[in-house]
């Protein structure tokens, strides 16, 4: 089931960035606004506030260190408090409050979280069950993002496109959930009295898990050389490629002829494509793929009517 988050606004009061307050509603301020543009002059804190709304909503400012948090504190103010604070509204039914109070003089900062559909506040960083998953560190920055991420996102040498995956399909609980079931086994065993049958079937249990992670080991070894080896062929490909175009490119009339065959290459490839799609269609008629099958099923229709069937037999 999909899950759909609007920012309904933010209010910033005593932070590096200026005061202010931002609805990002419609005008009687009952609807979240379609798309929202907010201008701010160099220097005024954009960076800072959408650092701010990362934080809000991944709640990973509970482990900022004392620095982090002092670093925010307002220039050449002698507030020792700053407050942000974000307005959600989830799936259009409920609205979600999150609230950071920082102090300065602790280097600490604090959530309160408000949520309307629980009907009452919460001390520390509490989003609903169903938005954990979206609502966390390493998840937050691919949907509050700069454009610097924008242009990583999909680059392969890059690992945050797989980072997404793992965290919006939560598979970094398996590896926990592996590790709970393990040492709840272990746990049972050390606890329980157990017979010598039931001894005989973990330990055989036991000697099968750990044959399969031998052999889980041996194909990551496998798949780590083979990779190895894959790189250094493409490489080798890579080098031999560009020492190829090099030595064609130093005959004029032989590189001309090349691209010739290569043109007519192509060509004919596309004439294959396009045969066997016309194959494919006549397929679906085998009338039309012999004059044979034509004439065994004309003959064959014959002696249908010959025998006279009711019509919805034999057709």
């Amino acid at each position: 089931m999909t899950t759909k988050i609007n920012i309904l606004g933010w209010k910033v009061e005593g932070l590096r960035c200026p005061d202010h307050e931002i609805s990002c509603t419609t005008a009687n301020g009952n609807k979240p606004a379609h798309v929202v543009l907010v201008q701010m002059p160099n220097g005024t804190g954009k960076t800072t506030t959408l650092r701010l709304i990362k934080a809000a909503l991944s709640g990973e400012a509970e482990h900022w260190d004392t620095h982090q948090v002092k670093e925010l504190k307002k220039r050449d103010s002698q507030a020792d408090e700053g407050v942000f604070e974000i307005r959600l509204q989830i799936d259009r039914s409920y609205k979600l409050t999150i609230r950071m109070m920082f102090d300065f003089s602790t280097g600490v900062v604090e959530y309160k979280t408000t949520n309307e559909k629980a009907g009452g506040q919460t001390a520390g960083f509490d989003p609903p069950q169903e938005l954990k998953r979206l609502l966390h560190k390493d998840f937050v920055p691919f949907f509050v993002f700069d454009g610097e991420l924008a242009q990583t996102l999909l680059d392969k040498s890059q690992t945050k496109s797989e980072t997404a995956l793992v965290n919006l399909f939560q598979l970094h609980y398996l590896p926990k959930m592996k590790k709970k079931v393990s040492d709840y086994y272990k746990a049972f065993k050390t606890d329980n009295n157990i017979t010598a049958e039931e001894q005989r079937g973990y330990t055989r249990r036991l000697n099968e898990v750990n044959d399969l992670e031998d052999l889980i080991k041996e194909r990551k070894a496998e798949q780590k050389r083979l990779i190895e080896q894959r790189n250094s062929l493409q490489a080798e490909i890579n080098e031999l490629n560009t020492s190829y175009a090099a030595e064609i490119s130093k005959n004029e009339s032989l590189e001309e002829q090349l691209r010739g065959v290569r043109e007519k290459l192509h060509a004919l490839e596309e004439e294959i494509i396009n045969s066997e799609q016309q194959a494919m269609t006549h397929m679906t008629y085998p009338n039309a793929l012999s004059p044979a099958f034509e004439s065994q099923l004309y003959e064959f229709k014959q002696q249908l009517d010959i025998a006279k069937l009711p019509e919805k037999v034999a057709r």
